[in-house]
């Protein structure tokens, strides 16, 4: 790692298990053996929110259309918005907002007083598998993922997820055959202690790191 020049990460759920939900220590704990610096993007799958503890890593919602990006892409959103299904305004989610059977309706549609208008509902702004209402910032992630594609990359680490979701395994396709694409010697890393990569993916990875995503700190400090 102490070559890498760009860097993209790609994590699940095992980053938000290993430091139990408080921070994903894994990759920023130790900056100079990862180095944030040097770090372009991370795609991050998990919905708690837990990367916005960290300097430098605060999404932007809505993702924008246009750079510059955040550091930081939430590919499935966060369990800290919540948006209508009819005029898709997005606000804070208020947990004490969805007790019962009914979702809490929008204030954004009631304001406007329009009898003939439709009052729209709100729901959490989160992916759940591989739905695709166009909630999540869908065109603007593809943005995004086109432009690190295009870009030199040298590094990839894929951290904590197994990609069941068809649109993760998409993604992660792309950067790394953009890895290919640019770098002489670029490395591209799979660290999952229990899954191992899709089957269409397996064979495109340098190295299969077969350890909790925590335990990766140590290995990095050990050879640095």
């Amino acid at each position: 790692m102490r070559t890498v020049k760009s860097l993209i990460v790609v994590t699940g759920a095992g980053i938000s298990v290993s430091a139990g939900c408080e921070l994903p220590a894994v990759y920023w704990h130790y900056p100079q053996g990862l180095c944030f610096e040097r770090v372009r993007r991370v795609y991050t799958q998990n919905i708690d929110g837990i990367e916005r503890q960290l300097h430098g890593l605060h999404p932007s919602v809505p993702l924008p259309f246009r750079k510059p990006w955040p550091r930081c892409i939430q590919v499935h959103g966060d369990i800290r918005h919540a948006y209508c299904v009819v005029c898709r305004s997005i606000v804070a989610l208020e947990p004490e907002s969805f007790q019962g059977s009914r979702p809490p309706s929008c204030r954004s549609c009631a304001s406007r007083q329009r009898r003939a208008a439709a009052i729209g509902v709100l729901r959490p702004r989160i992916r759940l598998y591989d739905q695709d209402d166009g909630a999540i910032d869908d065109e603007a992630i593809q943005l995004v993922v086109a432009d690190d594609s295009r870009a030199p990359l040298d590094a990839l680490l894929v951290v904590g997820t197994a990609l069941r979701i068809p649109g993760a395994a998409r993604l992660v396709d792309k950067l790394l055959a953009s890895v290919r694409l640019f770098a002489d010697g670029g490395v591209t890393a799979w660290v999952n202690p229990l899954v191992q990569p899709p089957t269409s993916l397996a064979s495109r990875f340098d190295l299969k790191v077969v350890v909790e995503a925590a335990a990766l700190v140590d290995m990095v400090e050990s050879i640095s």
